[in-house]
């Protein structure tokens, strides 16, 4: 009986826990951030401009978000990882599904944001807003259904045309 009480109260413990994550998650715009600021990696290459990867991360810092540094011509060794403890890494990736341009990956470690990796598909058009986009799933945002915000799903509804070659 004693044994059953405790089970009784993990158990209840438990589900009561992950209604609250779940219900964080759902209802919050930005649901996750940094433990402490990251580093970003241009591991794209010399076609993704210094320029735009840094004013793409500094339109966050405008709106309170911080990065230590950008890391523009990083050693391989960095760029071989899928994802990295710390870093943003900026990659190609010409695989990408259901027609998107772009997509992010954030690992997140109790309530907290530990590394994220953004694959943009070579060639992408609007690639300032696209990267500024991506940049805001890497500080931990959601996409929000609001025509004209940067966080808005469809890049169509976002702004702006740029492009980056092969």
């Amino acid at each position: 009986s004693g044994f059953l009480k405790i089970l009784l109260a993990f158990l209840i413990g438990l589900t009561a826990g992950t209604i609250a994550i779940y219900t964080h998650h759902t209802k919050s715009y930005r649901p996750y951030t940094w433990l402490n600021p990251p580093i970003i990696v241009n591991c794209y290459g010399k076609d993704l401009s210094q320029f735009k990867i840094k004013s793409s991360f500094d339109f966050w810092k405008e709106h309170g978000d911080k990065y230590e540094f950008i890391l523009h011509d990083p050693p391989q060794s960095l760029c071989q990882n899928d994802v990295l403890h710390g870093f943003v890494l900026i990659k190609k990736r010409k695989d990408l599904s259901n027609d998107a341009l772009a997509k992010t990956k954030v690992k997140v470690e109790y309530m907290k944001i530990r590394a994220a990796t953004i694959y943009l598909e070579p060639g992408t058009y609007n690639i300032q807003w696209l990267l500024e986009h991506e940049a805001g799933h890497a500080f931990g945002y959601k996409h929000i259904e609001a025509v004209g915000n940067i966080m808005h799903p469809f890049i169509e509804f976002q702004g702006g045309k740029y492009w980056v070659p092969n």
